[in-house]
Order: structure tokens, then C-alpha cells, then sequence
């Protein structure tokens, strides 16, 4: 029988609708050199078109959501036993899915006691 392990987080907060393009173009901006970052060739806004730019961020609809509340829960195989867990870990490791792997170091990381 498989065992199905998560981590998740819920955030809870009143969202706040930004259509103005100013903050939408400063969002955008800093996801774009985020994500960019660290490539040969890092694009950015300033290599598009300007009319084609604005006719992207006017279909861009921004959300912001001041937290206000934070509920977190896994399961990481806690409820088996320590036989059971290393298999599940030696499973996930083997494994050619980045997703299984990355919860395999958790498990491990639980384990120990130790941060991932």
C-alpha cells in the first residue's frame, strides 16, 4: 500500500485587487529579474516592444494578500515505523521525479532533526 506524505501551508488574508499598471509593471519587473537572474542571456521588459508590454500588463490583474493567518501541516511517514520510513525514503531517492526526491529529503532532514 502506498503512503502519501505533504507538507502544506495554508494562508489566510483579505485580498486586495490591483489593476493599476504601475504596480502590475513593478511585480512583473521584479518576478522577471528574479527568475531571469543567473541565465546567460537574461531577458528583460526593456527588450519587448513597449506597446507590446503595455497590452500585456493591462491583461495582468495583480492580487496582494497581506497574511494574516499561517496554518502549516506534513506528514512525513510519522505514523509508520522506522523500517517502513527508510524504505519509503530509499523509494523516493530511486526515484526520477524531482517532486519524490525533494520529499525523500525531508523525510531524511525529520529524521535527523535536521533543516532541509
Amino acid at each position: 500500500m502506498p503512503t502519501y506524505n505533504y507538507a502544506v501551508v495554508h494562508a489566510r488574508g483579505r485580498i486586495i485587487v490591483h489593476d493599476d499598471p504601475g504596480w502590475v509593471a513593478g511585480v512583473v519587473g521584479r518576478l522577471t529579474r528574479m527568475f531571469e537572474q543567473g541565465r546567460d542571456a537574461p531577458w528583460k521588459m526593456s527588450d519587448a516592444p513597449p506597446a507590446f508590454l503595455q497590452e500585456r500588463l493591462a491583461a495582468i490583474v495583480g492580487l496582494e494578500m497581506p497574511i494574516a493567518r499561517l496554518q502549516a501541516k506534513w506528514k512525513m511517514s510519522q505514523n509508520r515505523s522506522e523500517a517502513d520510513r527508510r524504505g519509503v525514503v530509499a523509494g523516493l531517492e530511486a526515484s526520477g521525479r524531482d517532486g519524490d526526491r525533494a520529499v525523500a529529503a525531508v523525510m531524511k532532514a525529520v529524521e535527523t532533526g535536521t533543516p532541509g
